[in-house]
């Protein structure tokens, strides 16, 4: 956004450039940069509005509801719910957070030789941990990633098996 602010006293205009980003799912700007000048100086102001700390704003449901989605979004645009197809290599699945050992498992059953992969993130997206294990023959197995020494807060956690995607939350305290 550019705007220009005129005085009586100058002969020339001051120029505001203003450039703000915004992050995906998240409804307040990430950051943002104003640049005056005129013909003879210039002053830069950067502000920075950190994910984390926009978490504090419970009181914004539109925004909190905005960053769910964006966390639960699979590669393919819509939205996992834990439900599997039956014609998928897994079957089933259930995801359990014990916050005593600080680990999530999955325990899930294949229904044919798979691949299946988890991907930990913070509700902002950032990725804390993965694993993957390849499984030769169908049959019921289970999969876990530690949490220690995570922050806590609202995790989501990716289940991929081939093509399919299903995301879980859970809360790490």
């Amino acid at each position: 956004m550019r705007g220009f602010i005129t005085d009586a006293s100058k002969t020339t205009p001051v120029i505001i450039d203003t450039y703000t980003l915004y992050a995906p799912g998240w409804r307040y700007p990430v950051m943002r940069i104003e640049e005056a000048s005129d013909s003879m100086d210039m002053s830069t102001l950067a502000l920075l509005y950190p994910p984390e700390s926009q978490m504090d704003l419970d009181y914004d449901m539109e925004n909190a509801l905005l960053r769910q989605q964006t966390a639960m979004q699979d590669g393919s645009g819509s939205f996992g719910d834990g439900q599997d197809d039956s014609a998928n290599a897994m079957t089933s699945h259930s995801t359990n957070y014990n916050a005593y050992t600080g680990t999530v498992t999955v325990v899930f059953a294949l229904s044919r030789p798979a691949s299946v992969s988890l991907l930990l993130s913070d509700v902002s997206g950032v990725a804390w941990r993965s694993t993957e294990q390849s499984y030769d023959v169908g049959g019921r197995f289970s999969l876990s990633l530690s949490c220690s020494g995570l922050p806590h807060g609202q995790y989501a956690l990716r289940i991929t098996c081939g093509t399919d995607v299903i995301t879980d939350k859970f809360n790490v305290k």
